[in-house]
């Protein structure tokens, strides 16, 4: 399994633009967890030395608010691609907080898609540009997790949720549909699809904000010539809620946990 993660955060406090220059020359961010005015005590937290350590985090690249979405996806998830059709799984996750662009970063718009469409891209440009010409099938799974209920995106059924199952040495999620694609509009197609059927809600950072996890699954089965033996990788690319506490963003929970 071959794993990338994406962790996507807001523009610092004017105050810590130095260290924004300093994160592009270094790769790295310093987190310094904030302190509350008064401790439990009710005692002034400045008036006691400060027990928070700065956490140094290093990070193999990091982008503006300038990057592009090619610019992204060649350096994250395109180097991925091949080794899917080599047979092997891979996974993207992007991570973060609400309106940090996660959803923006994975799904992208239609004039300007993301990494799953970019993905799904370039998987059809390598099947068809290959050497030795080896029957190629390429198909999609889309679902979403709220509330520990896992939902089929491009086929949903109302108050039906679907189970996760072991069986032998695999885990996979009983009745999820899997569509055959041919192409990156089809793709972009069930994407739109999927997309409408997402739990989304309005919250203090975001009107339209998608507040469950989503799941691109994406699968390419090759027959070589002269081979008995199928040929499977796997494309996980993912689409995670917003990482802060729920009232950080004022969202109403109560009933859905």
């Amino acid at each position: 399994m071959i794993l990338q993660t994406l962790l996507l955060t807001e523009p610092p406090p004017a105050d810590r633009i130095a260290d924004l220059e300093h994160h592009f020359r270094t790769g790295s961010i310093f987190h310094s967890p904030p302190r509350p005015a008064n401790n439990r005590a009710g005692v002034p937290n400045n008036s006691i030395p400060n027990q928070h350590k700065k956490q140094h985090y290093e990070f193999d690249r990091v982008y503006d608010e300038a990057s592009t979405q090619e610019e992204v996806y060649k350096n994250t998830a395109a180097p991925l691609i091949r080794s899917v059709l080599e047979g092997f799984y891979a996974t993207i996750f992007a991570y973060g907080a609400t309106s940090s662009g996660k959803t923006y970063t994975m799904v992208g718009t239609p004039s300007n898609p993301g990494i799953m469409a970019r993905a799904v891209d370039d998987i059809f440009h390598l099947c068809s540009h290959q050497k030795t010409q080896v029957p190629t099938e390429v198909f999609l799974s889309y679902l979403e997790v709220y509330n520990e209920q896992i939902r089929d995106l491009l086929r949903p059924v109302p108050g039906i949720s679907l189970e996760l199952r072991e069986d032998k040495d695999t885990v996979h999620v009983a009745g999820l549909s899997e569509i055959r694609t041919t192409s990156t509009h089809e793709v972009l197609d069930l994407l739109q699809k999927g997309n409408r059927a997402r739990t989304m809600e309005a919250t203090a950072a975001n009107v339209t904000s998608s507040r469950s996890h989503a799941v691109l699954l994406v699968t390419v089965r090759q027959r070589p010539q002269g081979s008995t033996e199928t040929v499977e990788g796997k494309l996980y690319l993912i689409d995670l809620a917003g990482s802060e506490r729920a009232s950080n963003t004022k969202v109403d929970t109560r009933g859905r946990g």
